[in-house]
C-alpha cells in the first residue's frame, strides 16, 4: 500500500511539472513570440508607409481643346480601402504624348476626397494632326 502511495504520488509530482514545464514552454516558445513581432511589424509598417490608391471621376469620357476637365478623386488606403489624408495633397497631371507633363495641378484632400477642374487651353495641349 506503501508503495502504491509512493508511485502515485511521483506521478502526480511528474504530471505536474511536465505540465507546468510544458505551459511555460509553449507561452515563451520563440516560435510564438517572433511571429507576433512579424505581425506587430508588419502591421506597424503598413500603417506608417501604406500604398494609397487614387479613383479619378472625370464629367465626361473626352475632351476638346477649350474644354475644362472638371473631376472629383477619392484617395484610399490600399490594405483597408478606406478614405485617407496620409498625402494631403494630390497633384492631377495632364501629359502630353512624349510623356511630358503638359498641366499640373495641386488640390488638397479631405477625408480622402477632393475635387477641381483643369482648363484645357490651345497652347498647352498639342493639336492633333488629321488627314
Amino acid at each position: 500500500m506503501k508503495n502504491i502511495f509512493k508511485r502515485s504520488a511521483l506521478l502526480f509530482a511528474l504530471i505536474t511539472f511536465t505540465a507546468g514545464y510544458f505551459n511555460k514552454v509553449i507561452a515563451q516558445s520563440p516560435a510564438v513570440s517572433p511571429l507576433k513581432q512579424l505581425v506587430t511589424s508588419i502591421n506597424e509598417h503598413i500603417e506608417n508607409t501604406g500604398i494609397e490608391k487614387v479613383y479619378l471621376q472625370t464629367d465626361k469620357p473626352n475632351y476638346n481643346v477649350g474644354d475644362t476637365l472638371w473631376f472629383k478623386a477619392y484617395l484610399l488606403d490600399a490594405a483597408y480601402l478606406t478614405a485617407t489624408n496620409k498625402s494631403g495633397i494630390l497633384y492631377v497631371e495632364i501629359v502630353g504624348d512624349s510623356s511630358r507633363i503638359v498641366k499640373r495641378i495641386m488640390t488638397p484632400v479631405y477625408n480622402g476626397v477632393t475635387f477641381g477642374n483643369i482648363k484645357l487651353e490651345p497652347n498647352d495641349i498639342p493639336q492633333a494632326i488629321t488627314h
